[in-house]
């Protein structure tokens, strides 16, 4: 668009760039759901519906768009994935978190995120992000990562999980996951045979929080001390060293963060023998060995009880079996 044209135009659009995951796959495969979803987003009272198009998939999906005199929006599902996308357009004064509210309760869905992009602005001729900023993205490569004894596959309504192909007994060592420290919202690429996901990386790992770092075993108070030198520290010196003054602020164990959630878990994180050490490059490597905690069959998923884990970490009640 020219500066010009632009110019003449003089109309300011807010433009919703929204991500909807694990919905309900019934919602995403009905047209009539989806059009009241939709148009919910652009309804007002002076501006009716002035068109809509949805076509359906087979076997499964929908694309759908509904327009008004000053909004406009459309919709693509993936049923079989739980995932739709959606852009809403409009001229109108939009309140981000009634959108968001809007989405989920439409697709019932448990994760839905926007980005708000501001156009139309004739005097800077740019595109503004509101509330989105760059976030560090960390590939992480475990097509060839995963230990003897434990196999990835997909886990019925939990995605990825890690299974076990031999039996263990309970005390026995599984493996011992190494893990790195990352920003919370770092991006995770993660790259297994069966396919990539995205995390963030506080969804992905341990946050390094006071009430988690009060627990933390001597070794492991004893090494962040004698790296960094410090004399009789407390608890918030200890955090401040080793992540950086918060800058890296979460372990992520690598292939260990595709193990699943269970409160009747059958293998568990040792963290009273965690190993701290620290590389070339002066960052800390933990490590810390995954032990069974009753009989494991081959063939079994290995899951693992958050709650114990990160130890002021309650997960949602929908997480158990």
């Amino acid at each position: 668009m020219t500066e010009d044209i632009a110019r003449r135009l003089n109309t300011p659009v807010t433009h919703l760039l929204i991500e909807c995951q694990e919905c309900d796959p019934g919602v995403l495969d009905d047209e009539e759901a989806l059009s009241n979803v939709l148009s919910e987003l652009v309804f007002r009272q002076d501006r009716p519906v002035m068109d809509f198009l949805f076509h359906q998939f087979r076997p499964s999906g929908v694309t759908g768009f509904v327009m008004t005199s000053g909004s406009r929006a459309n919709i693509h599902t993936w049923p079989e994935k739980q995932y739709a996308s959606a852009d809403l357009c409009t001229e109108d004064d939009v309140v981000t978190t009634q959108i968001v509210e809007k989405m989920r309760v439409g697709l019932r869905a448990k994760n839905v995120r926007v980005v708000e992009c501001k156009r139309g602005n004739h005097q800077s001729m740019q595109m503004e992000i509101v509330n989105f900023r760059r976030v560090p993205v960390r590939p992480i490569d475990l097509r060839d990562a995963i230990p003897n004894g434990v196999r990835l596959d997909t886990s019925l309504n939990r995605g990825f999980g890690l299974f076990a192909v031999r039996d263990f007994s309970p005390g026995d060592l599984i493996y011992v996951a190494t893990g790195e420290q990352v920003g919370w919202d770092a991006e995770l690429i993660i790259e297994t045979d069966l396919g990539r996901t995205i995390h963030s990386g506080d969804s992905y790992g341990y946050e390094i929080s006071s009430v988690w770092a009060k627990n933390w075993p001597q070794q492991i108070r004893e090494a962040i001390a004698n790296h960094y030198q410090l004399q009789n520290p407390t608890i918030e010196e200890l955090i401040a060293s080793v992540t950086a003054d918060e800058e890296f602020n979460v372990i992520i164990l690598g292939f260990d963060g595709l193990a699943n959630h269970s409160g009747n878990s059958n293998a568990q994180l040792q963290w009273s023998e965690a190993i701290l050490e620290f590389d070339e490059s002066d960052r800390p490597v933990w490590s810390i060995p995954v032990r069974a905690v009753c009989p494991i069959l081959a063939g079994q998923e290995l899951l693992q009880d958050y709650n114990h884990t990160l130890l002021d970490f309650i997960p949602p009640s929908d997480w158990d079996d």
